[in-house]
């Protein structure tokens, strides 16, 4: 969540879910993406824009204890490893 693959120099970013997906690119890619995307069709329900909403608007607080967890974890696993 906290790295940015572009300015990694990645061409294409990814991020799929069970709902729906998302590329990340330059705006040339973009462009190219969009361009087949709209070519495929498809598209959501309201049902499934009700779910996407929702999740949307807890993404920070999950986000916000995901990385708690995380430096949390680190720490104890840091702990361990030098008291070992």
């Amino acid at each position: 969540m906290y790295q940015n693959p572009l300015r990694l120099g990645v061409d294409v970013v990814v991020h799929s879910g069970y709902l729906l997906g998302i590329a990340l690119a330059s705006k040339e890619q973009v462009a190219r993406i969009r361009k087949v995307a709209l070519s495929l069709g498809g598209s959501l329900n309201a049902e499934t824009w009700a779910l996407i909403e929702r999740s949307l608007k807890t993404l920070t607080n999950r986000v916000e204890r995901q990385t708690a967890y995380t430096g949390n974890l680190a720490l104890s696993l840091e702990k361990t490893e030098k008291s070992s």
